[in-house]
């Protein structure tokens, strides 16, 4: 048996679940802004009490109540259907914001009871008694209040085009404002009107953004620093939001990511403008930290100098990664460099400085550090840029490998017994090594330097001279390890400082004050204490006697505190160390 179907619509089912539409209580407030800003109002005047929210317009008012009441028809002129897309669903919002709601209007007075109305009761249209009020009022009645709605309230009528005044007080409209009184703005066929408040071109890291639609910000803020704020107000007939409650925009992502695109090109252009106006030291005192932070890199383009900012030194210090206990080596800025001095090779210029946490270049940045070559951040670049023309890339490996095939290490016949991980093959204990670069010999007496890796990378050989820093050290091990935490850093700070001193023939009172003397120990404090050279053997004695002896290297110092027995056992654990 055939049968014959259609789309039906349960009118009370339907009316009865459209409260839970909308995703706020407090979408009722833009509703009622928007319709009195189409209405032609030139100002909105809202008063707000314990139980009631009134509102009152300017504007032509109201010829068809019913209208109000008619879902997905919105009662707007054609004109209005066109540009801004209206649904017919807001003021169902206020239906649902309270028990009652009165509205007033060209001599005409509506008295909606909520309930009645929801249950498709009829409603009457009566002559105002106190006869015709100028635009529209409406009063929405709620026993519960209107919690949050005057924050609400001001929020909405920051970026408002006509004059809010809540509770006999103006809503100060700082983002209308800006978008009127800009410090630049532009008007884009495809956006609508992207306007820049001052702060944004200046020396400021942080800026907001906000995007309007009819008056109304829609769409994900930024945290709003308003010295810094781009506004976009957006052309409702190339953009829509989405209902019912029109505080994101249709197919967001997308519009965002072209809205955003549009921001850039306007920034940047003027960027560049402001160049040719200050001139270039000029424009990168007052501008540079902002290019950066906005990551404008077609600006820097328009440059024959680079940013010192987005460039570094190493001032001392070994090129190895930093962590939270070790802040790595110094870097200093440069100050800015001249095209023509990286043209005439009279400052060389580097990317892919190593951190020990990468598979190679090593060597050339040690190089680097010890050449005080400039190292560049090259993300903030174009590949069109042109210092790529003259970059030498630390990580290159035919570059590295050609360094590594000069290395000379001065190998000294002592083993480092440090914790390490599987992926270091071995590790050199020396006095030093040195590489050839250009004809020119890079001694290092002092700083620990991977080399030798495998061709995937995965082992490495670890050349340490005896008068590297133990941190130096101890953060190259770190970086190999997965546990970073701070006990495993303080442990390996102290075995390498208690290693590299006994390789370099320290005395015993140099290594015990090293093995002591970390801070995790009281000394001096007229304790007794344990000392373990190894497991099985402890020998107590009185830290306030012996804490003068520590620094001395005179085994016979300890006599006094031990018995033969203990003294005999310490000197072989000593003599074994």
């Amino acid at each position: 048996m055939n049968a014959i179907v259609k789309i039906a619509v349960s009118e009370k089912g339907l009316i009865k679940n459209l409260k839970s539409v909308f995703s706020t209580d407090k979408t009722f407030v833009r509703e009622l802004l928007q319709n009195a800003r189409r209405s032609g109002a030139t100002e909105i005047h809202v008063t707000v009490t314990d139980n009631a929210f009134v509102i009152r317009d300017n504007g032509c008012g109201i010829d068809d109540f019913q209208s109000l009441l008619t879902l997905a028809e919105s009662g707007w002129t054609e004109q209005g259907v066109v540009v801004e897309k209206p649904f017919g669903m807001g003021f169902f919002s206020a239906l649902f914001a309270g028990e009652s709601v009165k509205i007033f209007s060209k001599g005409k007075v509506l008295k909606i009871d909520t309930a009645k109305a929801t249950n498709f009761e009829d409603l009457h249209v009566v002559v105002d008694p106190f006869g015709d009020v100028e635009g529209t009022h409406i009063t929405i009645q709620n026993k519960d209040g209107f919690k949050g709605v005057l924050e609400t309230l001001k929020m909405e009528a920051c970026a408002f085009p006509i004059p809010v005044f809540v509770n006999g007080e103006a809503v100060d409209r700082k983002i209308r404002s800006i978008l009127e009184k800009p410090f630049h703005a532009v008007e884009r066929a495809d956006i609508g009107r992207i306007a820049f408040n001052n702060g944004f071109f200046e020396r400021c890291w942080h800026y907001g953004q906000v995007t309007i639609l009819n008056g109304s910000v829609v769409g994900k803020k930024r945290e709003i620093h308003y010295d810094s704020l781009v506004v976009v107000d957006v052309d409702p007939s190339l953009f829509m939001a989405r209902m019912p409650d029109r505080d994101v925009l249709l197919n967001e992502t997308e519009a965002l990511e072209k809205i955003e695109k549009a921001v850039s090109e306007e920034a940047a252009a003027h960027f560049i403008r402001l160049i040719a106006k200050h001139g270039e030291a000029e424009f990168l005192r007052l501008f540079g930290s902002a290019v950066r932070s906005r990551s404008y890199k077609e600006v820097w383009n328009h440059l024959d100098c680079l940013y010192s900012e987005i460039l570094s030194v190493v001032e001392y210090g070994c090129p190895v990664s930093a962590n939270d206990y070790y802040d790595g080596p110094r870097l200093i800025r440069p100050g800015n460099v001249s095209r023509q001095d990286v043209e005439e090779g009279k400052v060389i210029v580097c990317k892919n400085f190593a951190n020990y946490q990468v598979s190679t270049g090593w060597i050339a940045s040690m190089l680097a550090a010890r050449q005080k070559w400039v190292i560049i951040d090259d993300r903030c670049l174009n590949e069109n840029h042109w210092v790529n023309s003259y970059l030498v890339d630390l990580a290159d490996e035919d570059f590295n490998a050609a360094l590594e095939a000069t290395l000379n290490i001065r190998e000294v016949d002592v083993s480092l017994p440090l914790d390490t991980h599987y992926v270091v093959e071995r590790m050199v204990a020396c006095e030093g090594y040195s590489f050839e670069y250009n004809g020119q010999v890079i001694e290092v007496n002092d700083m620990p330097l991977i080399f030798a890796a495998d061709s995937d990378g995965e082992s490495f050989s670890i050349v340490i001279p005896l008068n590297s820093e133990a941190e130096d050290v101890a953060a190259l091990l770190m970086s190999f390890n997965d546990d970073d935490g701070k006990s495993y850093w303080d442990d390996a700070v102290n075995d390498v400082e208690i290693v590299l001193a006994d390789a370099r023939g320290s005395d015993f009172g140099e290594r015990l004050t090293r093995a002591l003397g970390d801070g995790r120990y009281s000394l001096g404090q007229g304790k007794r204490m344990a000392i373990c050279l190894e497991r099985g053997h402890d020998f107590a004695f009185d830290c306030t006697a012996l804490i003068k002896d520590l620094f001395v290297s005179n085994p016979e110092a300890f006599a006094a505190h031990l018995s033969e027995e203990a003294l005999a056992t310490l000197t072989g654990h000593i003599n074994r160390a």
